[in-house]
């Protein structure tokens, strides 16, 4: 699976098409293809795909009196936002099919990344970092074991040999991957290493009943839909990144035979 980091902020007012991955209802799969397979789409009803959306929360703090009527006028809270998507086309839609009547599988770690935005969607940071979390570390052990040597638990899936063998993302995807693959996501994205930092920080406290937060020079601060987004896009940079490396990565001693 490859993910289009343009499908990901695809979300206007139009909505997603989503389901379920089922074997029994080919047509529902399909839509859940459409959704979180090789490239994300959405249904666009009717709007261009150079259109700018309203998004309003309709939301305003205003004076009332004793009986509780506005005493000013009230406007709603609204910003312009762009947006990048592309259309279903027949061909994309054939596609999506064949691909669910086949009976593949959506990857566990494309499941939890859109799970997490839908978790953001509800302002739910700590269920979305969780489930970056989550989505990160099964996107690892599935392609990592695929050019490093790894051992099939059953219940567990891939158990990665050194340096893998710990649970340090943040270690895996540069020092150890430098190592092994001769990839270092931390040089070769540095724009995106401090959010996914900042990202492993607030699942550490999330993980631990706190709040969803990371360090800054000025203490500690709370996710928020800013801090969310910087973390989305490295999420999803490192996850096209694991499933991306080659074998024409690693060095000629460390390959499997």
């Amino acid at each position: 699976m490859k993910t289009s980091l343009d499908s990901l902020y695809g979300m206007t007012a139009c909505g997603w098409i989503y389901g379920g991955p089922t074997r029994k209802n080919a047509f529902r799969h399909s839509c859940y293809r459409l959704c979180v397979g090789s490239v994300t789409y959405q249904v666009s009803r009717g709007i261009s795909d150079v259109d700018w959306h309203s998004r309003s929360t309709l939301k305003r703090t205003f004076p009332i009196d004793n009986l509780g009527a506005a005493t000013d006028q009230v406007y709603p809270l609204s910003e312009m936002v762009r947006t990048q998507f592309r259309f279903v086309t027949d061909a994309i839609w054939q596609q999506s099919f064949e691909l669910a009547a086949s009976g593949q599988e959506v990857p566990v770690h494309s499941n939890l990344f859109f799970d997490a935005m839908n978790a953001a969607a509800t302002n739910d940071y700590s269920r979305a970092i969780e489930n970056f979390a989550m989505s990160l570390e099964s996107c690892r052990d599935l392609n990592f074991s695929r050019l490093h040597p790894a051992k099939f638990v059953q219940g567990r899936g891939p158990r990665l040999e050194a340096p893998f063998n710990d649970n340090d993302l943040l270690k895996h995807l540069s020092r150890n991957a430098q190592t092994a693959f001769r990839r270092d996501f931390s040089t070769e994205q540095p724009q995106h290493w401090p959010h996914l930092q900042n990202l492993y920080v607030a699942r550490h406290h999330v993980g631990h009943g706190k709040g969803p937060v990371f360090r800054t020079e000025a203490g500690l601060k709370t996710v928020n839909g800013e801090s969310y987004l910087a973390m989305q896009s490295a999420a999803a940079a490192a996850l096209n990144w694991m499933e991306t490396l080659t074998t024409s990565s690693i060095p000629a001693s460390k390959k499997r035979v």
